[in-house]
């Protein structure tokens, strides 16, 4: 079973206090998840909500650029907008095709609980594990967890890039603020975790 803070292990300090506290919070709100994610990196929305997504990429800039500490930061933000991540229609084993997953969904949770978080999904694909939430088998979210040694190959790149395309949404990567259309030459990079 995957655990949302398995990847923390990985994570630099100054972005480990920031997920420390966001998942403090979210803690709070586990019925809600689908409002708060801990994705770092997902597919959010649509084309057509781009500006409820830039809005919250904004509030986290600021924070970025006039909130900065020695390590981490002394504000955080919790992202509410757009209501919820997807606004397609997709089911779980329709999204588990498209990406060429094989494997049942391990769940999802909190390090340490005894619980999975309801309705939540997770899959191994290839170098890479696609998480989210999936209410009666309709998928709400779609993130990714690719803190691994090695970035995606180019064809888990691909297909994630072809399911976009067909869905018409967009990757946002919160701790870079940055949202690229699968059509922007920053999508492949920014799934690769290429830094350059």
């Amino acid at each position: 079973m995957l655990s949302l803070a398995d990847a923390l292990d990985q994570l630099e300090s100054e972005t480990l206090m920031v997920f420390v506290a966001i998942l403090a919070l979210v803690s709070l709100f586990a019925s809600n998840f689908y409002k708060t994610t801990l994705s770092v990196i997902e597919f959010r929305a649509d084309h057509n909500l781009a500006h409820d997504v830039d809005d919250e990429i904004e509030k986290i800039r600021l924070i970025h650029e006039n909130a900065a500490a020695e390590v981490g930061w002394r504000e955080i933000h919790v992202r509410s907008k757009p209501d919820f991540p997807l606004t397609c229609t997709l089911g779980l084993a329709d999204l588990a095709n498209a990406l060429n997953i094989t494997g049942r969904s391990v769940g999802v949770t909190y390090r340490g609980a005894q619980s999975q978080i309801a309705d939540g999904y997770a899959f191994q694909m290839n170098d890479l594990t696609v998480y989210g939430v999936a209410p009666n088998g309709n998928v709400q979210s779609i993130a990714f967890d690719q803190y691994s040694d090695d970035p995606p190959d180019v064809d888990s790149i691909g297909r994630l890039k072809s399911l976009a395309q067909k869905l018409q949404l967009d990757l946002v990567y919160w701790c870079r603020c940055a949202r690229v259309t699968p059509v922007d030459p920053l999508f492949d990079s920014l799934l690769a975790n290429d830094t350059t």
